[in-house]
């Protein structure tokens, strides 16, 4: 794209970058893992956790905590996680602006996520 040109449109993430999940989803995985018996904070588990699937993180955590967790462990996060973000999530800060300029400018944008669709709901 050139200097001065547009964009056709705009695909934006949704966690992390419209809405701020992370600290909650963090922390939720932090709860259940001192649960678990090894006590963790959410930024402990954003530092060792963040970017791997729920299920590479409970390898991690049944290496962690030497117990075996149950196949449904990653939906019972996620079922948590969903009951959280009911209580409401933070929009990142600045993005009303960037999405009311791309209105503006007749810039259409969509959301596209990894995330399930319960979540991204």
């Amino acid at each position: 794209m050139g200097r001065g040109s547009s964009p056709k449109l705009v695909i934006f993430d949704c966690d992390g970058v419209l809405v701020d999940t992370e600290r909650q989803t963090n922390q939720t995985l932090a709860d259940m893992i001192t649960e678990l018996g090894t006590p963790m904070t959410g930024p402990e588990s954003q530092r060792l956790f963040m970017g791997r699937t729920l299920e590479n993180v409970q390898r991690m955590v049944e290496d962690l905590t030497g117990k075996t967790l149950p196949s449904s462990w990653p939906d019972e996060i996620r079922k948590r996680d969903l009951e959280a973000f009911a209580a409401g999530v933070d929009p990142i800060s600045g993005v009303f602006d960037v999405l009311d300029d791309l209105d503006r400018r007749s810039i259409p944008y969509c959301v596209a996520s990894s995330g399930n669709t319960p979540r991204c709901m």
